[in-house]
């Protein structure tokens, strides 16, 4: 399709140079009329080779407007994707994590500062120990990623008197996340066991758009079952794959330095503090 703008353009063009050329007709023979006529002829076939659908493709119409985003990427096949090695550690993080049945587990985060989740969470965090114990940054220490004031368990930074007060907010934060992350799982028809829905948690602790977003821990978690990872290898390929951009396919995770390594480290290392806290507190 051709603009209107360009339509018009071409027109006026043709009527400006019959306004030129006319004069030239009236004023003379017949010879030099035809002489003229030769001369003048180029000019035309140019002119009306411009309008010719051949040169649609000059339309403003048909091209994108400045500024305009590039349409997501409907798929997880993003141009660099991190590819795991076996989890294997002291601590056996490939076995099975025991089932919690109802007189093991009940609502994991009932109990507040003792709850299952407050207990698993910290240990990543570093402000507690998987026995349920309290470390020193429990009571308040900076965040190394950007400077902010950290309270209780789960390294609070959005306001609160005390650290308990601190871990009763997050908490209930928590619990709404992840109910959403089991209604992503739903959608994959997939059912979270206790160290998949845990390390989600976590996440939606550590970097609630790598948990919760599109592109997030789900979605990566649904990629690994699909190439028949299992177990923490799966966990693991989900948690770092969801530190990537949907709309780029690229790392975004500046806080560990946009560097695959680390973030697989980190990941790893938070991974094993949960597991360890499972396995001290689900009896």
């Amino acid at each position: 399709m051709r603009s209107r703008f360009e339509s018009c353009a071409i027109l006026d063009l043709i009527g400006y140079t019959g306004e030129l050329v006319a004069p030239l007709f009236f004023t003379s023979g017949y010879t030099t009329v035809l002489k003229k006529f030769l001369w003048l002829l180029p000019v035309f076939t140019a002119i009306f080779s411009a309008a010719s659908p051949a040169n649609a493709a000059l339309s403003f119409i048909d091209q994108p407007s400045f500024g305009q985003a590039a349409p997501p990427p409907t798929s997880l096949n993003f141009t660099d994707p991190y590819e795991p090695t076996p989890v294997v550690n002291d601590i056996d993080i490939q076995d099975p994590v025991p089932q919690a049945g109802a007189d093991s587990s009940g609502d994991i985060f009932a109990g507040s500062q003792d709850s299952l989740v407050s207990i698993a969470v910290g240990s990543a965090e570093g402000t507690r120990r998987p026995d349920g114990g309290f470390n020193d940054a429990y009571a308040g220490h900076t965040d190394p990623g950007n400077g902010v004031w950290n309270l209780g368990s789960f390294s609070y930074q959005h306001g609160a008197d005390s650290p308990e007060h601190a871990d009763d907010k997050q908490l209930d934060r928590l619990r709404g996340q992840d109910a959403t992350l089991s209604q992503i799982a739903a959608s994959y028809s997939m059912t979270l066991n206790l160290e998949e829905r845990m390390n989600g948690i976590d996440l939606a602790n550590q970097a609630p758009q790598a948990a919760l977003d599109r592109g997030g821990y789900i979605d990566w978690l649904a990629d690994a079952k699909q190439k028949g990872l299992t177990g923490a290898e799966a966990i693991h390929y989900a948690r770092v794959n969801s530190f990537t951009n949907p709309n780029t396919g690229r790392l975004d995770a500046s806080g560990l330095g946009n560097d695959w390594d680390r973030v697989a480290a980190d990941q790893k290392r938070r991974m094993e503090m949960i597991w360890e806290a499972i396995q001290k507190n689900i009896r």
